[in-house]
């Protein structure tokens, strides 16, 4: 297919071919088999592959590839509900209380419920429902995470993930409860917390009769049933049915003591152990 390379030098031009084949101009972006008919729409598509987040929230430090992805995020802030439909016509979930004015979201939130996660690991077999939850998940057999705190060795796969670590050392807890005065780091952690006030536990064990609030939880179950162990080290043949599990043994070897005492030298490999530690110079104290 006859195609014109538009000149490098920008985002707005980077990664792009332009197709004319058809009649309609098409924009094709060169690294993954996308194509738009507008050339906003391939630069908006671009943010992705170079990181950038050029949309800041005021209220915390998350930030976003989309002007769409900032106003939504907001609304958490506000209390109003982000894909709640103003009209009649108000795609709801048959299953929870949540709500879309989109049938794409809608779909994409009912993969929730029904377990449907066609993004599938080649290494292990997590799976997942969003391409870049399969991203994320990879660096953990990979080892990449190029985001650094700057306050202490933590390091993660993304941005997302280094700032809701860093609200740990600021203290702030931007995400409300809208049922009691709870507050949380993350969105995610909302999420979870809200199923407390509606007792739904939409995922179950095929084996047993367990039921979890998260499928993380119950995929995490259901290695117990399987004993399987898709977390190896690299340095020697432990292996894990959690990917923390895998992290905390790994600084059995690197000698990695991320939690400190305040009050003594003392570091730590976890911080269950820490906080056992930290008793003992309480007990002195009395």
């Amino acid at each position: 297919m006859p195609v014109r390379i538009i000149p490098s030098g920008s985002l707005k031009s980077a990664n792009c071919q332009q197709s004319t084949d058809s009649g309609v101009p098409t924009f094709v972006c060169a690294k993954y088999p996308s194509s738009f008919t507008k050339h906003k729409n391939l630069t908006d598509h671009q943010r992705k592959h170079i990181g950038e987040r050029s949309f800041k929230c005021e209220a915390c430090s998350a930030s976003f590839h989309w002007r769409k992805s900032l106003k939504c995020h907001q609304k958490i802030h506000t209390g109003e509900k982000s894909y709640k439909c103003a009209g009649e016509k108000s795609y709801k979930c048959t299953v929870c209380p949540a709500s879309f004015n989109d049938p794409c979201n809608l779909k994409r939130h009912q993969k929730i419920h029904t377990s449907e996660r066609p993004f599938i690991c080649s290494i292990c077999t997590a799976s997942f429902t969003l391409a870049q939850a399969l991203k994320a998940h990879q660096s953990v057999h990979t080892g990449e995470k190029p985001f650094k705190c700057a306050v202490c060795p933590a390091s993660f796969v993304n941005s997302t993930r280094l700032n809701n670590h860093a609200r740990r050392h600021t203290g702030e807890k931007p995400f409300k409860c809208t049922v009691c005065p709870a507050t949380f780091t993350t969105c995610s952690n909302l999420r979870q917390h809200q199923l407390i006030h509606t007792g739904i536990k939409p995922f179950k064990c095929t084996v047993c009769s367990a039921c979890f609030k998260q499928y993380t939880h119950l995929l995490t179950h259901q290695r117990a049933h399987t004993g399987e162990r898709p977390f190896k080290c690299s340095v020697c043949p432990a292996a894990f049915a959690q990917s923390g599990t895998l992290q905390k043994h790994h600084r059995l070897h690197t000698g990695e003591r991320p939690f400190k005492c305040n009050v003594c030298p003392a570091g730590f490999i976890q911080s269950s152990t820490l906080t056992a530690h930290q008793r003992k110079h309480t007990t002195r104290k009395h």
